[in-house]
């Protein structure tokens, strides 16, 4: 009798544990950018990596905005996640790879490479999305012209909103 009714306690525990965090996640603040919320819980911005992606569709600033949103914690001017990446804009770190052929950044960045992970973090990318923001990092860190489009690219600050 003794044991039947701990094991019945526990299981009580665990029922009580689980629906305590199916209520959390259930009343947790998700809220969609640019929707204003009437729930006084909702107190930051969701992430929805795929409705990002579809959003930047013909967008000729796609490579910068997916640079600020998946490229920039490590490859920044002041990085978030301190791994030596090459930095955007710093043509002496991106020196080592000048040798590099298009394909092989490109194959670099699709895999993984050192710490980044596949795809830079954006699975979500197309290849044609992934192409373009690497020649948007690599071109205009060298500060010369991009043999496919004979533009030369020069570094580009960016700006920040502040909410």
């Amino acid at each position: 009798m003794k044991q039947s009714s701990l094991i019945l306690m526990g299981l009580a525990g665990i029922a009580a544990f689980c629906g305590a965090r199916f209520f959390y996640w259930q009343h947790r603040a998700v809220v969609l950018p640019g929707i204003v919320s009437s729930s006084p819980v909702a107190t930051h911005e969701a992430h929805y990596p795929l409705m990002f992606i579809q959003k930047l569709e013909r967008d000729p600033t796609a490579p910068q905005q997916i640079y600020e949103a998946y490229c920039m914690a490590c490859h920044g001017e002041v990085p978030q996640i301190a791994v030596h990446a090459p930095r955007r804009g710093h043509p002496e770190e991106w020196a080592r790879y000048t040798t590099w052929r298009d394909e092989a950044l490109f194959v670099a960045a699709s895999s993984g490479f050192n710490a980044m992970p596949a795809r830079g973090g954006c699975f979500e990318c197309s290849d044609a999305l992934l192409r373009a923001t690497i020649h948007y990092m690599y071109y205009n860190s060298l500060n010369h012209t991009n043999p496919k489009t004979n533009i030369v690219s020069t570094p580009v600050k960016t700006v920040h909103k502040v909410k």
